[in-house]
């Protein structure tokens, strides 16, 4: 399986792989905007 990651704005980032697409965040604490749920 091939996944491509993209970095988006701040620490966001976006995995696309199949037919889905999944974006994560850091948390505030971590300096991220905790937009999206932590990618760990």
């Amino acid at each position: 399986m091939e996944i491509k990651v993209n970095y988006l704005d701040n620490l966001r980032l976006e995995a696309k792989f199949d037919d889905f697409t999944v974006i994560s965040d850091q948390p505030i604490r971590y300096k991220g905007d905790g937009s999206a749920p932590w990618p760990v």
